[in-house]
């Protein structure tokens, strides 16, 4: 049977999805090695698109109980389980891990009204980034520097000295940075990032460190698109400070990271077996640590660089650390329905 004639599903069980693998330039190793990935080549990757409901490259399920289906037919089957409506919105997330191993490019993603502008389709980009690990020569450059103008960025537009422009630091793990739209940004030199944007693609950049390809060629890049996208004035982005939760379930360390209108993201540490009482769609991302989850009917096996799509229907779910330490989950919710 053709996956997108299936009939619905009542689903009651975590979800895990089939990863895209991206290479890129800046990439490394570090998916495989630290993530468990299955990198299909001995070459560079920097992206695992872990959910992705943006064509054509929609995540499809893997396993039981209907190998294939897409992450949109799903969606489609679990929005009649949410008690708010949405039957005309699309899966609210893009999930990503990225190992930056050399820097991204200096880049810019739109708002709505500027995606609509540039690319002719609302496709907005604001982002989260969670530091899984960094080595201690990984950088940083998110917002700008005290007083730099919309002038002083077009007179080094070219140049490398645009960077100095860029507030920088060096991120521990651990550190979550919110990065709206119109926020100039890059990072590199050893850094894992469990990332959680809109579900977009759509990227400007300004620099690229002068790099080109084996046949001489560099990247394109998006002055003019950039420059109008930016946020002026643009304040350095700090790591956000965390907010510990008031009350939580025995067993559970729990902090807030951020709460915006896109998504809210909670960390979670699981230092001995214990059960949450699932209510919503939620994303559960694994940073660190080995374990089980056992729900009603069924069981998992848990490892770093997992990603699982929690349907509502999933209800009490039990989180079981290995004895060699903590588990340390990043939970992804629409904060409207956030119930810890």
């Amino acid at each position: 049977m053709n996956p997108s004639c299936h009939p619905p599903c009542h689903w009651d069980a975590p979800l895990e999805f089939e990863p895209w693998l991206r290479p890129q330039v800046w990439g490394g190793r570090q998916l495989a090695e630290l993530l468990g990935k299955p990198l299909p080549t001995d070459g560079n990757y920097g992206e695992s698109w872990e959910l992705c409901p943006l064509a054509p490259h929609v995540s499809a399920l893997l396993g039981n109980p209907s190998p294939g289906r897409s992450l949109t037919e799903i969606w489609n089957d679990l929005r009649a389980d949410l008690p708010f409506p949405v039957s005309e919105q699309p899966f609210p997330w893009l999930i990503k891990w990225l190992d930056c191993r050399d820097l991204l490019s200096v880049q810019v993603h739109p708002d709505a009204e500027q995606s609509q502008r540039w690319l002719g389709e609302i496709c907005p980009k604001s982002e989260t980034w969670v530091i899984v690990a960094a080595e201690p020569t990984a950088i940083i450059y998110a917002g700008l520097k005290s007083g730099v103008t919309k002038t002083d960025i077009e007179r080094r537009l070219g140049h490398p000295t645009l960077v100095d422009l860029l507030h920088q630091y060096h991120p521990q793990p651990g550190d979550c940075l919110y990065l709206p739209a119109g926020t100039v940004h890059a990072v590199g030199g050893g850094v894992v990032i469990a990332e959680v944007q809109q579900p977009s693609d759509a990227t400007f950049r300004l620099f690229d460190w002068n790099r080109v390809d084996s046949q001489g060629k560099a990247r394109d890049l998006h002055w003019l698109e950039a420059v109008d996208c930016l946020r002026l004035p643009q304040p350095p982005v700090l790591p956000v400070s965390a907010q510990p939760w008031s009350v939580a379930p025995d067993g559970i360390g729990g902090e807030e990271l951020l709460s915006v209108p896109e998504f809210q993201l909670d960390r979670l540490t699981i230092h001995r077996p214990a059960q949450i009482d699932h209510q919503t769609v939620s994303v559960w991302m694994v940073l660190h640590g080995t374990g089980e989850l056992t729900w009603a009917v069924g069981q998992k096996a848990i490892t770093p660089g997992m990603t699982l799509l929690f349907p509502p229907r999933l209800r009490a779910v039990t989180w079981t650390p290995a004895t060699t330490g903590p588990l340390t989950l990043l939970r992804v919710t629409l904060p409207a329905l956030n119930a810890r």
